[in-house]
């Protein structure tokens, strides 16, 4: 929840990101992963309204984040075939560039 509250009193956006066949893949009952396909949906920025508190915001990006998730749209496919690591880093590159870029 802190970071919503940063996002609030800073005017900063939240950058909803869905992962998906991370369970499968790294499954609490196993020690080590198991090789899988860890699939991440980056949403569309969402801005604090004027006024909105933390709670309000939170409430907003998860029902953004559950319509998204039924609506079930297939990442690129070259994204299927990318190491773990990479996609973290492209997620991280996704919120980098709304500062930077």
């Amino acid at each position: 929840k802190g970071g919503f509250h940063l996002a609030v009193n800073l005017k900063l956006p939240i950058v909803p990101i869905i992962v998906s066949g991370s369970y499968e893949a790294w499954n609490p009952t196993l020690m080590f992963g198991t090789v899988g396909t860890i699939k991440l949906r980056m949403l569309p920025a969402i801005y604090p309204k004027e006024g909105q508190t933390a709670d309000e915001l939170l409430v907003q990006v998860r029902e953004i984040m559950e319509k998204a998730k039924r609506e079930k749209i297939e990442p690129p496919t070259f994204l299927n075939y990318v190491p773990c690591f990479t996609l973290i880093s492209l997620a991280l590159f996704g919120f980098l560039r709304l500062f930077f870029f």
